[in-house]
């Protein structure tokens, strides 16, 4: 009792995850830190010292735990916001000459030639969209090979799909372009999630949302490790030395918010729709995926977790339970059969990956 009431004490006074582990790592099992982590998360969600609690007498240990009527919390809040607050707003706004097409294929009156005759107009932005159009799960009989042909074959809705990942792709290679693996992965991401959504009803209604959604998934840890705050390059250490696979939990405690959160913020920045913004800020959190939207955050999320199992950083066993019951997918056989079949069906130099053909 003694030794978990001085974790509880000192867990309140740490400005930083880092400063508990080099504090209370000793012989012990486990040494506190998972009740230091609680607190600490408390703490980053403005819940007073006094608001927990634990005492024990003879037959009963118990945890109380208040939940004040108004929370806030200024000192976490505003540690690294300024930083975070400035990268967002230097994060250059979609080109024009994508803001002015999206604006055609939105307008009703629009017609398939006129949107095709303004893409063409930019070399760059034909080539790209095409190159997309033969990688992003479009099932055509034959390569699309000009512009014309893709508007024909995916439609107002898909081209405008495509128009954002070139735009998205645009800034990335621009502002980010050291962190074009993590890149690489959203795109493979993006093309499992499009076949994955295949095998739900009415998949034809999520195809191209599912496609952005997982393709733009990621665009907060891109711009989180942009940032050189000593705090980011802690939670990085951390992650590393323990073997965490998800760095969530630690961003939100030392930071006050997650790369999942700042996705969404970017997202918001760049007027995308709020079922887009909600799914990147929910697609590592698919048990608080409301109803509506339930199909799109599953999908994007069983994406991730096969992506990040091809690079070690995840399994089948700690994957959520909903959402394999939701595919499916609870025998880890099967689980391990459709992985296979998405690494198969993506190859790294079809067109469009890694710029091969």
């Amino acid at each position: 009792m003694n030794k978990i009431k001085a974790r509880v004490s000192k867990a309140f006074k740490y400005h930083d995850i880092s400063e508990a582990f080099a504090d209370v790592l000793d012989d012990s099992e486990g040494a506190g830190l998972g009740l230091i982590m609680a607190m600490m998360l408390l703490k980053s969600s403005g819940f007073p010292k006094e608001s927990f609690t634990i005492s024990r007498n003879e037959n009963l240990t118990s945890v109380n735990l208040s939940i004040p009527c108004n929370i806030g919390n200024t000192e976490l809040q505003f540690r690294v916001a300024e930083e975070i607050m400035k990268e967002i707003e230097e994060i250059p706004a979609l080109p024009d000459n994508i803001k002015e097409i999206r604006a055609l294929c939105r307008n009703p009156e629009s017609d398939i030639k006129r949107i095709a005759a303004s893409i063409s107009k930019d070399p760059g932005l034909t080539a790209s969209i095409i190159k997309l159009s033969n990688s992003a799960g479009y099932v055509t009989m034959n390569r699309i090979e000009t512009i014309d042909e893709a508007v024909k074959i995916i439609g107002m809705k898909g081209i405008n799909t495509l128009l954002i990942a070139t735009g998205v792709q645009k800034v990335v290679e621009s502002r980010y372009k050291r962190f074009e693996a993590i890149w690489n992965d959203s795109n493979k991401r993006a093309f499992y999630a499009q076949a994955l959504v295949k095998r739900l009803p009415a998949n034809s209604r999520l195809a191209d949302q599912v496609y952005l959604s997982a393709l733009l998934a990621d665009i907060g840890k891109i711009v989180m490790l942009s940032m050189h705050s000593d705090l980011l390059e802690k939670i990085r250490t951390i992650t590393g030395f323990k073997g965490i696979e998800d760095s969530t939990l630690l961003e939100e405690i030392s930071l006050g918010i997650s790369h999942s959160s700042l996705g969404a913020l970017i997202c918001k920045r760049w007027n995308f729709n709020e079922s887009l913004i909600k799914t990147i800020e929910l697609h590592r959190r698919p048990h608080r995926a409301p109803e509506e939207l339930k199909s799109l955050i599953y999908t994007v999320y069983l994406a991730t977790v096969f992506v990040e199992i091809e690079n070690n950083k995840s399994r089948f066993e700690i994957t959520d339970d909903g959402v394999l019951e939701f595919f499916k997918l609870t025998n880890k056989e099967d689980f391990e059969k459709l992985h296979i079949t998405l690494m198969e069906s993506y190859s790294p130099s079809a067109p469009g990956k890694n710029g091969k053909k």
